[in-house]
């Protein structure tokens, strides 16, 4: 099997392959080439990020608590990949912020459910088009990734720094 197999394969697995990580394997050969989200009813992976936020979820963001808001979701969400995905991203709120925002178009000048400012460390949640996992989820992954890329000690910060580096010598100051 080549690389070419490999991703072959993946590509026809569905989302819920990847999202619904239960640590339990198994094969099955009696169901091989059936497309199993057509047969059962499953689960949609998308329904647990478009949910909406528990009563005390909204208000932990509204009180500031980012934290405490994830181990909501990470408590609460019925798809078992988003509640681990919640429980990791609180353990590295680190000092992010967190605010409701009554109109968030106002601040942006366009539509927006949520905002990330790395220079305050802020996340902003639209009242009206923010309240759900997906937005807060999306925008706590925008400060985990703001936070890894500041710290110039991890191995991936040094790789993509040489890359960089690479790039600016061959390309000059142009971007």
């Amino acid at each position: 099997r080549g690389l070419g197999d490999v991703y072959k394969r993946q590509a026809a697995m569905s989302d819920d392959a990847f999202l619904f990580d239960n640590d339990t394997g198994f094969y099955d050969s009696s169901i091989e080439g059936i497309d199993i989200d057509a047969e059962m009813m499953l689960l949609n992976p998308i329904q647990g990020l478009n949910n909406q936020l528990m009563p005390t979820t909204q208000n932990g963001l509204r009180n500031g608590d980012l934290r405490a808001s994830l181990l909501s979701i990470a408590g609460t969400n019925p798809v078992p990949r988003i509640r681990k995905i919640a429980a990791k991203l609180a353990e590295v709120v680190g000092t992010t912020k967190v605010q409701v925002v009554d109109d968030l178009s106002q601040v942006t000048g366009r539509t927006a459910a949520g905002l990330f400012e790395p220079e305050t460390n802020t996340i902003s949640i639209d009242a009206n088009k923010g309240m759900n996992v997906h937005t807060v989820l999306h925008e706590m992954t925008h400060a985990a990734t703001s936070a890894s890329l500041a710290n110039p000690l991890l191995p991936e910060v040094k790789q993509l720094q040489a890359i960089f580096n690479t790039v600016r010598e061959q390309m000059g100051e142009v971007y």
